[in-house]
């Protein structure tokens, strides 16, 4: 499955205006129908090919993850949630929002939230909505 899912998000890496149409038309969707499908080896093939992809690779793949669909999903929103570009991660904390905060380690609690704070301010305002509701959870916890 995971060779599949590869080739499908290898496939959309270009912005031109056909491949963005087809990829929220159709690709977007068989993406996540491929996720669904994947068994604990695909995971972790995905998980250990993760920081080879490309940043439009990462940011498709954090598209399609938008159904909580368990312990994995959150380790690759952990692991995409390490990059630095401001679209991909407007995805990923707000797919994260989907999750209580005892879903994480604590390890990861450290870094994600100043994470968050850091770029808050550089989200559009719909992102941030998210990231007050993530910002929220942690408050509540202390």
């Amino acid at each position: 499955m995971y060779n599949e899912f590869d080739m499908i998000l290898k496939g959309s890496e270009s912005d031109d205006d056909t491949t963005l149409n087809d990829w929220f038309e159709y690709e977007i969707i068989n993406a996540a129908t491929e996720l669904e499908k994947f068994e604990q080896n695909d995971w972790d093939k995905l998980l250990e090919e993760l920081p080879k992809k490309s940043i439009h690779w990462k940011r498709r793949l954090s598209e399609c993850l938008e159904d909580n669909i368990g312990n994995n999903q959150l380790k690759v929103l952990i692991e995409l949630a390490k990059d630095d570009d401001v679209n991909l991660l407007c995805n990923v904390f707000s797919q994260m929002c989907d999750y209580e905060l005892s879903d994480f380690d604590n390890k990861d609690i450290e870094w994600i939230i100043p994470k968050i704070k850091k770029y808050y301010s550089q989200v559009p305002a719909p992102f941030q909505e998210n990231f007050d509701f993530f910002l929220n959870k942690e408050s509540k916890v202390r």
